[in-house]
């Protein structure tokens, strides 16, 4: 996997516009090789899917030009830093994901060539930055009032952070010889003045490791990838490790790394306690108000007395208000059919959502839901991280709102993929953005199809009524040389497969076949529209063995320049398309092995 070219260049956009943001445009270049063939390329930034292509034909080599613009989700970057991935997966299911563009936040950026007195606090920004950025609403206040929200969430930096203990810090440029160990502060020291001079007495673990230790690798990773200075250890956890073993050791100066990542976990404890309170009081409802940074204001004041250092380490404790914290921040939502710890660490454990802001955020997806009493609190996460991670969670909602059995959402959740998902959830959002999704299907018919064939090769789904009246729901799935789509297009539209032994009638789409130029009346396209109105506007034939039949004149019907007066769609039992042909008109061609044309 090569990048040939990645960059982004900056607009200002409207300012005057809401829908055309400052951001950037980014462009990346992208070349992809594999000798087995290549079958898949996705590109996300910031966990945000830009690019998402497959390729049936599976060709040793893809050169893609990926283009896209990032408004909100660069405001949000400003905070938290962007990676840029691209994952491929060759023909026989093997993945690889590399990085092809990793961006420091802005206070990333400035940690790198600041002194060494200020690593501790742009650590702390970083830290709060990160946490804040997942929260849903951050964004949109920072877009509404981004002076009075930074104001806000500085106020409310400063007073947590004066509760923490110091860390070393030295005015000026770093400079070993310039610092006495002797006069030098360590954090989580204990100094006994009783004891003899040069004794430090007993060590305390300093705030920052308590909360650290119990994180996952993944927010880990996050302040490493944020952190400009060099690594002191192979991986980001490891790195935490020797931090902490500096802190133990009177006799060894904190490095630029170890107290920015200390000062990182500080402002990432400081956004769970702003968490709680965000959570607690509904971010939406602070977005909603008449003065967003206002609201946002009091509601942090609001968490002033639970950010003194003691009441963060009393996490423990169930009758003390900061009891309701642990260190990902435990979710209690409020919602009696959600347990929410459980859900979390299924979450955590299950779903890669490691940092208590996207925890938050999913359960937040699945609160007053349908069917929540009848799914565990591991299919609860399973939905709580498919709507979190789904395009459109609102539509994805609704979507399952709408299934009346709660088995249809156990197979979503078992059988299908977020890419699946998206494009169900599309076609009954967005119907008609499609040709020939038909606007009359619900939920229940979308998940059913699903269940019988590969939905990212459907191109019509429609209702109809089956010998009884009944409405029932038909597709014309991509098939083979025997049904579906590759069946008409061979036999009826090409030609390339007329039968030997039966008459086979040709769509007028243009085609020579057998020596003859057929008339030119209709695309493929539009015999795909022909399919859709067979069944939902035609006739039901009746049919043989198990086999459902629709009959259309078109001519009569809506398509009066088709030259077809009479065609026909066969169903299979299931409700994919078998078959579809023209019987009759001006411009349908018939062709017998034995005798030729017919007309």
């Amino acid at each position: 996997m090569y990048l040939l070219d990645g960059h982004a260049e900056w607009t200002w956009g409207d300012p005057t516009s809401v829908s055309e943001p400052a951001g950037y445009q980014y462009t990346f270049d992208l070349l992809v090789y594999d000798d087995e063939g290549v079958s898949h390329v996705e590109l996300r930034q910031s966990g945000v899917r830009e690019f998402d292509e497959p390729y049936p034909d599976e060709p040793r080599e893809v050169d893609e030009t990926v283009e896209f613009y990032g408004g909100g989700e660069e405001m949000l970057s400003l905070f938290r830093g962007s990676q840029t991935t691209v994952t491929a997966e060759n023909a026989l299911g093997d993945g690889h994901t590399e990085v092809v563009d990793s961006r420091h936040s802005v206070v990333g950026r400035t940690a790198g060539s600041a002194l060494y007195s200020s690593q501790r606090g742009l650590g702390q920004w970083s830290g709060v930055g990160h946490g804040l950025a997942e929260l849903p609403d951050f964004a949109r206040l920072l877009y509404g009032e981004p002076i009075e929200t930074l104001l806000a969430l500085t106020k409310f930096l400063i007073e947590v952070m004066d509760a923490q203990p110091a860390t070393i810090q030295e005015d000026g440029e770093f400079d070993p010889d310039d610092i006495d160990p002797d006069e030098v502060e360590f954090p989580g020291v204990v100094v006994d003045d009783d004891l003899e001079e040069g004794h430090h007495g007993d060590f305390e673990a300093p705030l920052w490791w308590d909360l650290a230790k119990a994180m996952g690798a993944d927010i880990h990773r996050t302040q490493d990838r944020d952190n400009p200075h060099e690594s002191p250890a192979e991986s980001a956890t490891e790195t935490i490790a020797h931090c902490n073993q500096e802190y133990y050791d009177p006799d060894q100066l904190s490095s630029e790394y170890c107290l920015f990542a200390a000062g990182w976990y500080e402002g990432y404890s400081a956004f769970i306690v702003a968490e709680l309170a965000l959570g607690s009081k509904g971010t939406t409802k602070v977005a909603d108000g008449a003065s967003n940074a206002n609201d946002l204001r009091r509601v942090l004041d609001e968490t002033e007395d639970v950010a003194d250092t003691a009441a963060v380490r009393n996490l423990e404790n169930p009758n003390s208000k900061t009891g309701k914290i642990n260190y990902r921040a435990q979710i209690d939502s409020g919602e009696p059919n959600i347990d929410g710890p459980a859900v979390q660490r299924h979450l955590r454990e299950d779903h890669g959502l490691e940092t208590a802001g996207s925890q938050y955020h999913a359960i937040g997806q699945i609160e007053d839901l349908r069917h929540l009493e009848d799914l565990s609190s591991s299919e609860q996460a399973a939905l709580a991280a498919r709507l979190s991670k789904s395009q459109d969670p609102s539509a994805t909602r609704a979507f399952v709102s709408e299934l009346d059995d709660v088995d249809d959402v156990r197979y979503l959740l078992e059988e299908t993929d977020v890419a699946t998902t998206n494009r169900l959830v599309d076609w009954h959002a967005n119907p008609s953005a499609s040709r020939n999704i038909d606007p009359d299907l619900e939920a229940n018919d979308l998940v059913y199809v699903s269940s019988q064939s590969d939905v990212s090769e459907i191109k019509v789904i429609v209702k109809g009524e089956d010998g009884s009246a009944n409405q029932v729901v038909r597709w014309l799935e991509e098939g083979d040389s025997s049904f579906g789509r590759v069946h008409i297009s061979e036999r009826h539209i090409t030609g390339n497969s007329i039968a030997d032994d039966d008459i086979t009638s040709l769509f007028p789409v243009g085609k020579s076949v057998e020596g003859r130029e057929l008339p030119n009346t209709l695309t493929a396209k539009q015999v795909e529209d022909l399919v859709y109105d067979t069944i939902k506007h035609g006739k039901h034939s009746g049919g043989s063995g198990n086999r459902q039949e629709y009959m259309l004149q078109p001519i009569n019907e809506g398509h009066p320049d088709s030259g077809i007066s009479q065609m026909r769609v066969v169903v299979k039992e299931n409700g994919a398309v078998k078959t579809a042909f023209p019987e009759e008109g001006s411009a349908v061609a018939k062709w017998h092995p034995d005798h030729g044309w017919l007309q």
